[in-house]
């Protein structure tokens, strides 16, 4: 058997599953009596706690060892945050939902980061490399019910759409991600070299190979 069938989930893994399982209870109790508002809700609220814990799961799951705990913690802590907040969602007021918005958006822009850092793509799941979701997100801070849970739902929709479209020409969503990789590292380049010494040509990025994940897809390292 191969080194990635033998490996076992780290206690890290399990401690993030954990908080997971806590976030989808409280998702469980709105559904105690529901209605048609109510169940569109959940799906909003359910898909804010998955993607982030696929994203997370799927670069453990090939990263294996060399993930990083920062990462992880940061995941996890967010969707602490968004737990502890499902319940006030379109209740009294949503007093709390300013706090499951900045942890979402968090959580998606850390995980999106280390995706790139790590020179990871995965294809199974195109839309935690790029955040085009986000945006109707990062719009819905200053609107108000009922409008706010439209955006979120304008998010969802995009990043599916996104998605759908990218998984069926993963070759052209691997090239863009290198060709945005290659201009992060020549403008890191630029901002760490010492003032009067001339500026050396850029290498291209070596191929990418891509290797299966956990889903129906392929990453690339």
């Amino acid at each position: 058997m191969s080194n990635a069938a033998e490996r076992h989930a780290s206690w890290l893994e399990l401690f993030f599953d954990l908080v997971v399982v806590v976030a989808v209870a409280q998702l469980a109790h709105r559904l105690e009596h529901p209605t048609w508002a109510g169940v569109g809700l959940f799906v909003l609220l359910y898909y804010a706690v998955w993607s982030i814990w696929t994203t997370l799961t799927l670069y453990s799951n090939v990263h294996a060892e060399r993930t990083r705990t920062r990462s992880m913690l940061i995941g996890m802590f967010g969707i602490a945050v968004m737990a502890a907040a499902i319940p006030d969602v379109a209740h009294d007021g949503g007093l709390h939902e300013g706090w499951f918005i900045a942890a979402y958006i968090t959580c998606r822009i850390s995980a999106s980061q280390t995706l790139q850092q790590s020179g990871m793509i995965i294809t199974a799941w195109p839309a935690a490399q790029l955040g085009a979701g986000l945006l109707p997100w990062f719009a819905s801070i200053w609107a108000d019910a009922p409008w706010r849970y439209a955006l979120w739902g304008v998010g969802l929709v995009l990043d599916m759409v996104f998605s759908i479209l990218q998984s069926r020409r993963p070759e052209s969503l691997i090239e863009g991600l290198q060709r945005q990789a290659a201009r992060h590292d020549e403008r890191e380049r630029r901002r760490r070299r010492p003032a009067g010494r001339p500026a050396r040509l850029a290498r291209s990025p070596p191929p990418c190979s891509t290797r299966p994940t956990s889903g129906n897809g392929s990453a690339c390292s």
